[in-house]
């Protein structure tokens, strides 16, 4: 299985996983990312990078941005995060709230809290 291949798949994971879950109704954040990865059986993760930010969302609320950095998922480091672990971190409900840290293309970090909504779609 390609790099690329298992790439597409997490970045899918990560937009579905509150259904993967288990969760009655999946958490929305409004976000996609980029996963860079190592490994193939059970990928650890380098970085996940915010590649689009839907208008009006959680993640547009909490004044993310396309180019950050997700430094930091519930306290727990990204670079050397399990990929199934920062799965599990970032699973929310609607009304659950998701703390990250994360890294401006200009170097600046900072932190806050998403509430995870109900997808308008």
């Amino acid at each position: 299985m390609s790099r690329r291949f298992q790439l597409g798949i997490f970045v899918v994971i990560l937009l579905l996983m509150p259904w993967l879950a288990g969760a009655t109704e999946p958490g929305w954040l409004g976000m996609s990312v980029k996963a860079s990865i190592q490994g193939e059986n059970d990928p650890v993760l380098k970085t996940i990078t915010i590649i689009e930010i839907e208008a009006g969302s959680p993640a547009a609320v909490a004044n993310l941005a396309v180019g950050d950095s997700i430094i930091e998922i519930e306290n727990v480091p990204v670079s050397g995060c399990k990929a199934s672990e920062a799965k599990q971190l970032m699973t929310k409900a609607p009304g659950e709230k998701l703390t990250l840290r994360l890294r401006r293309t200009d170097g600046t970090t900072y932190m806050t809290v998403l509430v995870a909504g109900t997808n308008p779609t």
